[in-house]
């Protein structure tokens, strides 16, 4: 058994998961709010006190990118004002087998052990082959924003046929083109914010259009049970510049990474939001960015409907021989 640990801006997922044959089971889940936590350390020593199991590893996926500084691996945490150090975690949890992963590349990994359960398809496209070599894009969307390419070289029942290449794809800047959107844009500047992906779908991208089209400050949440509720113009106005923006950002991918196994929409916005998405909106949005539609119409998009990806995909990289680049 290992410690699964997925360290998001808003939450901290901690899980137990057999990984003894085929795919990770969670055994155990405990889910703790971030920001109730002054540090990393804090929240792992509080966690580590709270149960007495001795895992044989521990593989913790955090938000940005993962260096090595000396002798340790350190990540600077988006979306929270932390320094992660390693070492400082080892000590925390009492477990010396530990490794630290970027977050989307865990959540990247998920993809060794999904299966059809596990998503709902947004665009069904003629790109898959039998084959099983190819590449996939996983597009996270949490409090913050970020995408992992995942190269399958094997079959997908060899966990060891695979590799994971993460970036920051978040803090790239947005596809704004109609008035509407560059007038988001400008909106975003003047609160002194930049024109990136994550300021335009992140859970806080969602809360920002709602801010540009209402002039309210409200949260996330409120938001989302507005657009829910249906009863709101405003929250209806804000969730269609979302999804607009969503359907050109998924093309932009699209054409930047040609993914022939398709995109993957993760993380908790995506999985929150996916029942209530207009698909055609953003299939519009999608299909009719410029040029080379025929490459955007043969790419499959799919939304993961679990927000333990990267609990699961952590673990999975446990037992795998990836190579993350």
């Amino acid at each position: 058994m290992i410690l699964s640990v997925d360290l998001g801006g808003t939450n901290a997922r901690f899980a137990f998961c057999e990984v003894s044959s085929g795919r990770p089971i969670i055994q155990d889940l405990k889910v703790f709010s971030s920001q109730d936590f002054g540090s990393a350390p804090k929240l792992f020593s509080h966690f580590a006190a709270s149960h007495d199991l001795k895992p044989s590893a521990a593989i913790i996926a955090v938000p940005g990118p993962v260096l090595r500084e000396k002798d340790d691996l350190v990540a600077r945490i988006t979306n929270l004002p932390w320094t992660v150090a390693l070492s400082q975690l080892k000590s925390a949890l009492g477990i010396e087998n530990s490794l630290l992963v970027n977050d989307v590349a865990a959540a990247a990994s998920f993809l060794s052990v999904s299966k059809e359960s596990d998503y709902r398809v947004l665009h069904s496209g003629s790109q898959m082959t039998d084959s099983r070599a190819g590449n996939s894009l996983l597009l996270s969307l949490g409090t913050g924003v970020g995408a992992s390419q995942y190269l399958e070289s094997k079959s997908k029942t060899d966990l060891d046929g695979f590799s994971i290449i993460p970036s920051e794809l978040g803090h790239c800047a947005a596809p704004l083109t109609d008035l509407e959107e560059l007038e988001f844009g400008n909106f975003l500047n003047s609160q002194g914010r930049k024109r990136s992906i994550e300021e335009a779908i992140s859970g806080d991208g969602l809360k920002n259009c709602y801010r540009f089209i209402s002039k309210k400050e409200i949260s996330a949440a409120e938001v989302n049970y507005l657009i829910r509720d249906g009863k709101d113009p405003e929250a209806k106005s804000a969730f269609a510049l979302y999804q607009k923006l969503l359907g050109k950002t998924l093309a932009s991918l699209a054409l930047a990474f040609s993914p022939s196994k398709g995109i993957y929409l993760a993380g908790g916005v995506s999985s929150k939001l996916s029942d209530i998405f207009d698909d055609q909106l953003i299939l519009k949005e999608y299909l009719n960015f410029g040029e080379l539609a025929h490459l955007r119409e043969a790419t499959d998009i799919r939304i993961l409907n679990t927000e333990n990806a990267g609990i699961i995909g952590a673990a999975a990289l446990s037992k795998a021989g990836v190579v993350i680049s």
